[in-house]
């Protein structure tokens, strides 16, 4: 068999594979309503059909210069950063209103 033959087999099974279970991804950016199917090919990079900008279909966002392991752990230590610095999400309306139902008003206090 030739090569030329073995690469159309190929690409036709992966057309067949992709077209059984399409994997749609939608584009993460709030102005594009563009549909993007995953092929299952190995690059992680693509571009939108619609808005034309890349994206990277593991993390469904775009992370120039950095490997997917890089970026998801950038974003861990940038999350424990602002839990440490801001201890966590504090809302000061329910403080006030978990204080009024211990109550622990300020005329009380």
């Amino acid at each position: 068999m030739s090569v030329d033959f073995l690469i159309r087999v190929r690409d036709a099974i992966r057309l067949i594979k992709v077209l059984a279970s399409p994997i749609f991804i939608h584009c993460p950016f709030m102005d594009c309503m563009g549909t993007l199917v995953d092929d299952l090919r190995e690059y992680p990079i693509r571009a939108c059909p619609e808005c034309c900008r890349l994206i990277c279909v593991n993390l469904k966002c775009l992370h120039l210069g950095m490997i997917c392991e890089n970026y998801q752990f950038s974003r861990q230590l940038n999350l424990l950063y602002w839990q440490h610095h801001y201890e966590g999400y504090h809302d000061e309306q329910e403080e006030e209103i978990s204080s009024i139902k211990l109550g622990l008003t300020m005329e009380n206090i």
